[in-house]
């Protein structure tokens, strides 16, 4: 073994120039491949880590709206959780979760907005899903409901760094003690709340207990873990047999807890979700990658094969066995796998931040075996796959045409060669051209006309239940002034008041049952959106008109009437003349007094649906503040925020950070998608800078001769150039319609996209070729312009 390190190391360094691009080309080659495995494995092990996580299960219902709409939710009624849990054996234990409508805590006279932030749980919550404590217990949770548990980060936010457990807080006008502190939940955990207080607290409220024990209210998501080998199409159908001794037609289905993640179809989803196809989609391109600077390594062996031939059937002349040759030529690829590997933890080292930034998720890359895994298994491919066949294929080298001097290298060897270069290319204009229509859609996205501008906009959260402590009945009358007292600020330009951001429109109703209009004849399926504003909110956001007026502040039948959008028109097909015609919604009626233009209240991978805006009590304050002048006013806007509302914290989004936070896994996914497109780009560029310096060393003599016979510079960089340009040429061919094909599946997950135009393939193809005639061209030109006579020296 020692003496094949000792020759490896030998043929390795009498080849630096070769060696150093092999090692490069694998060194990004694994980095890259490494931090997809671990961003894949991420996604892929959502919850995974869970205690028993394959027999966990979310309750997921359908029912339908009108016999054809159907709706399939991920909350269930409490009811059934009682039901299943004592007439259903095979369930182990079962927990479940209230979608919690708390919007403040109040610590040391301070509140804090928390919508969302804090559920109701049941205590089995916390051993079925294996949380760990760092302070406290469990135990009082369960039998004292005025308890709470927080995470380490909320915590650390309401009382720094002294000890939680044994504190109070005040949540809706009640105070609760810190039980427990629980670590944080990791990334890859769709649990990602910071404040778990006892379902019992949400059932001591009369009203909300009497809501609850109503099968009809949806308020709960359950889980349920089963005994072991249990049939979960059989727990579903008792499920469903609950459902039907109660009248409804619900249908149940189980999800397990790992696949929760990527699950799709579901309404009004609590828990954010991830793209699986995209995952598998840079599953495979991470092995891609790893092939294609195997590649770069299998086409200079093959390639200099002719160089080691002497060295091979001199070893064999002397007794070598092919067994021996081969083991040579394998322990030399390992070495070569086995240094780049080494170089490439640190550049992974080096590099984890910008991970951590691109993907949002924090992996402990080198505490977690799943790297040295992934590390391993890189290795162990990167040898097989760059070092079996140059090892096979110069083992097998005839003896004697070997120390004559006689071509070793055959056709298959030349094709296989030529072939990999088109498979590198072609991988390569796939992926150049995936970033540039990525690109054009995130472009078109971000500057689409929307309906609205959402330049310069903050909005404003308000704990409305510390507003109404604090109030009373003049909650509505104290925005309002607090609307007012901001509009006159210096650097404001206007303000406004609703119920819900523009692009966070959570009220929504089924269209049947709950809407009616005159001339209302059939029953329609679907769904309404629903935002309550003030005459004040058009101006300031800019929306449109396309019939009738706005709200007037001053016209009091304006609190019972309504304005619908040009789709809600359209899909209720509500005759002309709209305006004026009497609309009834949830049992509240009024008029329409104006169409507003469709605007885009989504992203734009949905379509625009019907909406209703009405002119409620609201509680949200926005505002636009003029540019230049944002930190300013921004401190001044707190100052009116404290005077009006005292010891509430001030937490203001952008619009056009709510914007971009629709597309995050988009940017995330073109982020990605351009540093690895990068990557391999620059791995094949690598590959045919040292084949056609290899193929200019090979025949430095022949175009020595050409020069000397008269061919011009022009001439000899044609000879050079030629046959690689045309590969890649024919790899451009191969890419497109794979190309092609594969955009248009993702941008069909928009429903307002780009069209794909000829000048995109043209483009992507101009920047491939330009970048083969550089990786090509330094070298070409130094060969044209040498001195022929040095090259038709003898040796």
């Amino acid at each position: 073994m020692f003496y094949y390190i000792k020759i490896a190391f030998r043929s390795l360094r009498n080849n630096r120039v070769y060696s150093v691009i092999n090692v490069s080309g694998l060194v990004i080659g694994i980095v890259a491949a490494t931090f997809i495995f671990l961003w894949v494995h991420n996604e892929r092990s959502y919850d995974a880590f869970r205690p028993h996580a394959h027999r966990i299960y979310r309750i997921t219902n359908t029912w339908n709206v009108n016999g054809s709409n159907p709706w399939t939710l991920e909350s269930s009624p409490y009811m059934l959780a009682m039901a299943a849990r004592h007439q259903i054996p095979e369930i182990q234990n079962l927990a479940f979760m209230s979608l919690s409508s708390e919007d403040g805590i109040t610590v040391k006279n301070e509140t804090f907005y928390v919508f969302r932030n804090l559920v109701y749980v049941t205590p089995e919550w916390f051993g079925m899903f294996g949380y760990k404590l760092i302070d406290g217990s469990f135990e009082p949770f369960a039998g004292n409901p005025f308890s709470v548990i927080l995470t380490r980060s909320e915590a650390k936010k309401y009382f720094g760094d002294e000890r939680a457990v044994g504190q109070i807080v005040n949540i809706r006008d009640h105070n609760y003690i810190v039980q427990a502190v629980v670590h944080d939940n990791p990334s890859n955990s769709i649990f990602q709340f910071g404040i778990m207080v006892p379902m019992d607290a949400y059932l001591n409220d009369p009203r909300q207990k009497e809501n609850a024990e109503k099968w009809g209210n949806y308020d709960q998501i359950v889980f349920i873990k089963l005994q072991n080998n249990t049939d979960t199409q059989q727990i579903c159908r008792k499920i469903n047999e609950l459902y039907q001794a109660q009248g409804s037609n619900t249908e149940a289905n189980l999800v397990a807890l790992p696949d929760i993640h990527f699950e799709t179809g579901i309404n009004s989803m609590y828990f954010a979700h991830g793209n699986s196809r995209m995952v598998s989609v840079f599953a495979i391109l991470g092995l891609f990658i790893l092939f294609t600077a195997c590649i770069n390594y299998v086409n200079l062996t093959t390639a200099r094969s002719n160089m080691r031939a002497k060295e091979t059937g001199i070893k064999k002349m002397i007794g070598a066995r092919r067994f021996t040759l081969f083991s040579g030529f394998v322990v030399e690829t390992f070495l070569v796998s086995l240094v780049s590997v080494i170089i490439s933890i640190g550049f992974i080292w080096l590099l984890s931040p910008m991970f951590y930034n691109l993907t949002g998720c924090e992996i402990p890359i080198f505490t977690s075996s799943v790297t040295w895994l992934i590390l391993g298994l890189t290795l162990l491919i990167v040898t097989i796959l760059s070092g079996i066949y140059p090892a096979w294929m110069l083992s097998a080298f005839n003896p004697l045409k070997s120390i004559k001097g006689i071509t070793v290298i055959n056709i298959k060897a030349g094709s296989l060669r030529r072939g990999l270069i088109v498979f590198q290319f072609a991988l390569s204009t796939v992926l150049l051209f995936s970033v540039l229509i990525i690109y054009q859609q995130m472009t078109y996205i971000t500057k689409m006309d929307l309906g609205y501008n959402r330049d310069q906009v903050v909005s404003v959260e308000t704990p409305y239940r510390k507003l109404f402590s604090q109030h009373g009945n003049n909650a509505q009358s104290t925005m309002q002034n607090v609307r007012n007292e901001v509009a006159a600020l210096p650097g404001i330009s206007g303000a406004a008041l609703s119920d819900a951001g523009i692009m966070n429109i959570g009220n929504s109703r089924s269209i049947e049952g709950n809407a009616g209009w005159d001339g209302h004849h059939e029953e329609i399926p679907g769904w309404l959106k629903i935002i309550s504003i003030n005459s004040d909110y058009p101006e300031l956001l800019g929306l449109k008109l396309a019939d009738g007026r706005w709200f007037e502040e001053e016209n009091p039948a304006d609190r019972t009437n309504f304005i619908l959008n040009e789709t809600a028109v359209r899909e209720l097909k509500i005759d002309e003349p709209v305006v004026g015609k009497r609309f009834t919604l949830s049992g509240n009626s009024g008029t329409i007094v104006g169409v507003v233009k469709d605007f885009h209240y989504e992203s734009l991978h949905e379509k625009i649906g019907p909406l209703v805006m009405c002119n409620a009590p609201n509680y949200m304050l926005n505002f636009k503040v003029e540019a230049g002048k944002t930190a300013q006013a921004l401190k001044e806007v707190k100052q009116v925020w404290s005077s009006f509302l005292p010891n509430t914290t001030f937490e203001y989004k952008f619009l056009d950070d709510t914007f971009n936070k629709l597309y995050q896994s988009d940017i995330r996914t073109s982020q990605l998608l351009l540093v690895f497109c990068v990557f391999t780009v620059f791995i094949a560029v690598m590959g045919l800078f040292g084949l056609s310096t290899f193929t200019i060393e090979r025949r430095n003599k022949e175009i020595g001769i050409r020069k000397v016979l008269g061919a011009s510079i022009s001439v000899i960089l044609q000879l050079i150039t030629r046959e690689f340009i045309l590969l890649v040429a024919f790899a451009f061919v191969i890419a497109v319609p794979v190309s092609w094909w594969a955009m248009n599946k993702w941008l069909n997950d928009f429903a307002y996209h780009i069209n794909i135009t000829a000048w995109m393939f043209l483009a992507a193809a101009v920047l491939i070729i330009l970048t083969a005639l550089i990786a090509i061209g330094s070298q070409a030109i130094k060969a044209a312009t040498a001195n022929p006579v040095k090259a038709i020296k003898s040796e």
